[in-house]
């Protein structure tokens, strides 16, 4: 998909703020720094293992705004699609913070049916909670029956159990270490500590 054209005037007049404050700007800074200053956090993630940025870029702003145009929205940001190659008009692109985590070097992937995507996209493609995904890959599960095997609803507690979490919750534990100790989720542990705590 090709990408909007914009000059540095236009920018400044769409955004009517000054040119050092607006998104892009800022971004193109931020890849500077983060390939080209040694001093910088991230740097080892980047520069340090050899990512770059394109000399038209590094030397003008104008250049790198005419290639990849304003960010679509507020909520999208720079993505390279070879998270290992570097920063130049036909590897980066515009996208959702989501959609670019699904592009880091760390990102679990797997292929079914003839198609790669990331374990999170598949979750999502197939309903499933992700720690569930990658929980049954970690268990060896095959991508098939990771991915079609119905979840197992949470079975309800019992009145032992129930006890157990309001005496557990009396002596100062909190929901997520009540959920630890009975191996049960801990959103549903935490709803009847509130169910626990609404006068009666």
């Amino acid at each position: 998909m090709s990408k909007p054209k914009c000059t540095v005037e236009e920018l400044k007049r769409i955004r009517g703020i000054t040119l050092i404050r607006t998104p892009e700007y800022q971004t193109w800074n931020y890849i500077i720094q983060r390939c080209f200053n040694p001093k910088r956090d991230h740097y080892h993630y980047y520069g340090g293992r050899g990512i770059t940025m394109a000399a038209a870029w590094r030397n003008s702003f104008s250049a790198f705004l005419a290639d990849m145009g304003m960010k679509p929205s507020p909520k999208h940001e720079i993505d390279r699609i070879d998270s290992n190659g570097s920063y130049s008009a036909d590897n980066c692109r515009w996208v959702l913070r989501q959609e670019q985590a699904r592009n880091k070097r760390n990102t679990l992937v797997a292929c079914y049916n003839g198609e790669t995507q990331s374990l999170s996209a598949w979750a999502e493609q197939y309903g499933l909670a992700y720690r569930c995904l990658t929980k049954r890959i970690r268990m060896g599960w095959n991508i098939e029956a990771a991915l079609t095997e119905p979840s197992k609803p949470n079975r309800p507690f019992t009145r032992i159990e129930t006890s157990q979490i309001e005496r557990l919750h009396n002596q100062g534990l909190s929901g997520r270490e009540i959920a630890k100790r009975l191996s049960r989720n801990r959103h549903t542990v935490q709803a009847i500590i509130n169910q626990l705590l609404i006068p009666r």
